[in-house]
């Protein structure tokens, strides 16, 4: 329970670090997006789904259970599934135009949360270190979401299964949609750290409490309309920078201690 209550924490942290240290700028862009994204995604949602739904009755529902009640449920899982699609696609389509500018954010946290606030250690704009980010951030967005769609499927398939499988699924889909909300707020400061793709995903699993924490705030913060859609990714991005930060000076500090241990029965 520790590690969840310090990825909580971890959005406590970013919340100061907002105002005290000046972040704030970078907080703009990725916030701007998703105001566009989430109001023209239910737009869109609303136009599709409109008319797939009287498809879907008409076509696909046996006709001697087609009625009004039928349509008006079927609209209702309809729009439930869709939301759920459209959360799983707001971190990652935020996240992938977000991409060139996400590093430069997690350096500067990370600048700050270590004490580096000297000018030579600021973080400098490099159009290579840009498109490198971009390319890692996409590709770490499209894996989450490959891994959410199969996921959703799982426990589609799951819940068929009557009784158990149904509480199977409904514990199942939050815990994973919370942890692949987390993860990928961890790989840019994992990735300054020479840590691959699969690395990032095996060192999220050893802090999965951590992870989950954030995931949940990043979750609670898209719920608040506007004002947490505007700031859910970079919060996230702060957030997930911190997490690493604290967790691997904390490994470092007892691989030393472990390697000091071992050197000192041979030095007597």
């Amino acid at each position: 329970m520790a590690p969840f209550i310090a990825g909580l924490k971890d959005y406590v942290q970013a919340q100061r670090l907002l105002f005290r240290e000046g972040l704030w700028p970078l907080f703009l862009v990725p916030g701007i997006l998703s105001l566009f994204y989430l109001p023209l995604s239910m737009v869109f949602g609303f136009i599709f789904l409109k008319d797939f739904t009287r498809y879907v009755h008409d076509h696909w529902i046996p006709e001697f259970l087609q009625s009004a009640i039928t349509l008006i449920l079927l609209a209702i899982f309809l729009w439930i599934v869709a939301l759920y699609l459209g959360f799983l696609l707001f971190r990652n389509v935020i996240m992938i135009l977000y991409s060139p500018i996400l590093g430069f954010l997690s350096e500067a946290t990370e600048r700050v949360a270590s004490g580096r606030k000297e000018q030579e250690d600021a973080p400098k704009f490099s159009l290579a270190e840009s498109v490198r980010s971009a390319v890692r951030g996409t590709s770490m967005s499209l894996l989450t979401l490959l891994f959410a769609l199969i996921g959703l499927a799982t426990s589609f398939l799951i819940a068929m299964v009557p009784v158990v499988g149904a509480i199977l699924a409904v514990i199942l889909m939050p815990l994973l949609t919370l942890y692949l909300a987390g993860v990928g707020f961890f790989d840019p400061p994992l990735e300054r750290r020479q840590v691959g793709i699969g690395g990032t995903f095996t060192y999220c699993w050893r802090h999965r409490g951590r992870v989950l924490g954030q995931g949940f705030c990043f979750t609670l913060l898209l719920l608040i309309p506007v004002l947490g859609w505007f700031l859910a990714p970079s919060y996230g991005v702060v957030a997930g920078t911190l997490g690493v930060v604290d967790d691997w000076e904390g490994e470092e500090s007892g691989r030393s201690d472990g390697q000091k241990s071992q050197v000192a029965p041979g030095s007597e």
